[in-house]
């Protein structure tokens, strides 16, 4: 497994990566000030900033003040929390303008310009990442899938995560002279088919539905208040991916390591949640 700190935050302070999360977050209050809404879950999600503007300050005392290294447990869960509001932050943003636009052209539905303008912004932001993507982002892709690869519990998702890691190392652009031994080592190695052997779909599958249950009851909650299965799984599937370019910013440029996260139950309490409260945000377009 290759060392995150010894590749990636050498060259980097805590401090600074506090201070990407308050400019983030910055970024986040501007935007939901700049449009408001007149449901109750606007009203919500302003509190929801306001624990995140305090989560923000007591951070950056506890790492100026070196409490951090004893509150790992906060640290680990305030940025969990941290980043399940940007992605509500951004729901409600595109909320916002999908409304607006379905009032200047009557034949756009608000409720499909906001499901498309959440796919646009996920797909777009992947797009652009790894069209103009740097040796540095490879490199730390190449630490994450590195890790997954010796911790997920199912075999072929191993191996996939194995490969991945592979060919992220392969794409850095410098010499091996340059690079740790670690990720010169993965150069080195073959990698596999991505798609599972017939014998392994099994596996493959069952890996899968790991993955997809993450938010899945928060498509069923949504479904049982608002009567609408469609509509939920499909935004389940555009906050997940909007969800993982968050997630992606806040590992590599925010406090704490990547593989430092909430227990399993917590995660999946938080995400789920976050699947439920963005029905409510969106509740004027249903």
């Amino acid at each position: 497994m290759i060392s995150e700190d010894s590749i990636v935050n050498t060259r980097t302070s805590p401090d600074t990566l506090v201070d990407f999360e308050i400019a983030f977050f910055t970024v986040i209050l501007t935007a939901v000030l700049a449009y408001p809404a007149k449901n109750a879950a606007y009203q919500v999600l302003k509190l929801f900033l306001i624990v995140f503007a305090v989560l923000t300050v007591v951070r950056r005392i506890a790492i100026m003040t070196d409490y951090s290294s004893s509150a790992t447990r906060f640290m680990i869960g305030s940025k969990h929390f941290m980043i399940e509001v940007s992605i509500l932050g951004i729901v409600h943003v595109i909320f916002v303008f999908s409304q607006r636009l379905g009032q200047l052209i009557e034949f756009v539905s608000p409720l499909w310009a906001f499901i498309l303008g959440l796919f646009t912004l996920g797909f777009l932001s992947m797009g652009l990442l790894l069209k103009y993507a740097s040796d540095d982002f490879y490199q730390y892709q190449a630490i994450v899938s590195s890790y997954q690869a010796n911790t997920s519990p199912v075999k072929i998702w191993r191996d996939i995560s194995r490969t991945q890691a592979i060919n992220y190392a392969r794409k850095i652009d410098r010499p091996d002279s340059e690079l740790p031994s670690e990720i010169v080592a993965l150069r080195k190695k073959e990698p596999r088919r991505l798609l599972p052997f017939p014998n392994e779909t099994a596996q493959f599958v069952h890996g899968l539905l790991i993955r997809v249950s993450r938010r899945s009851f928060g498509i069923l909650f949504g479904w049982a208040v608002f009567g609408n299965l469609g509509i939920s799984v499909i935004l389940y599937f555009a906050l997940a991916l909007v969800g993982g370019q968050v997630n992606l910013l806040f590992k590599r440029f925010g406090l704490e390591s990547f593989h430092q996260r909430p227990g399993r139950r917590v995660r999946l309490a938080a995400q789920n949640i976050g699947v439920f409260f963005a029905h409510f945000i969106i509740s004027p377009l249903f």
